[in-house]
């Protein structure tokens, strides 16, 4: 094959691949099942929780549509009960058994951009069907109490 035919065909296979990359937008739910706080030696308390998270997705091939996560997160929130830092794992999982895991942590919290939490994400790992995806989104909280929360995110993913 000449070389200006491999050109081409890496070209079109290069937009090809790009093809199937998405973004999608949702609104997510998290219930908590169990949380306890330890205080930290500057008046400030870590805060590990163990929660549910459910979501929508305008997009059927997203790696999070139709999903529902178990959650383990750390929160760092101040003497004043303000959200400063925290990041999380999640494990994913579809009712056929396909899911895979995503990892999250705080970008900004209490500020006029941001004036609850929000943060962003990122797809680590996947099986079944989400075996090859990839994805990194964001998050805003819109809503937060001791039983959980509501918010919006953004997703760019490959499927």
């Amino acid at each position: 094959m000449s070389a200006t035919k491999w050109t081409v065909f890496a070209a079109l296979l290069t937009v090809s691949a790009g093809a199937f990359a998405g973004e999608t937008a949702g609104t997510y739910m998290t219930f908590s099942r169990a949380t306890s706080e330890s205080t930290l030696p500057d008046g400030s308390r870590s805060r590990l929780i163990h929660y549910y998270h459910a979501g929508t997705s305008d997009k059927a091939d997203s790696p999070l549509a139709g999903k529902t996560s178990e959650c383990v997160a750390r929160m760092i929130v101040s003497s004043a009960g303000k959200v400063t830092g925290g990041s999380g794992l999640c494990f994913a999982q579809d009712a056929t058994g396909n899911g895979g895991s995503w990892t999250w942590k705080v970008t900004e919290a209490g500020t006029e951009k941001c004036p609850q939490v929000c943060g962003t994400f990122q797809w680590a790992e996947g099986y079944g069907n989400a075996k090859s995806a990839t994805a990194t989104g964001a998050w805003r909280q819109t809503y937060a109490g001791k039983d959980g929360g509501v918010g919006t995110y953004t997703l760019k993913y490959t499927p």
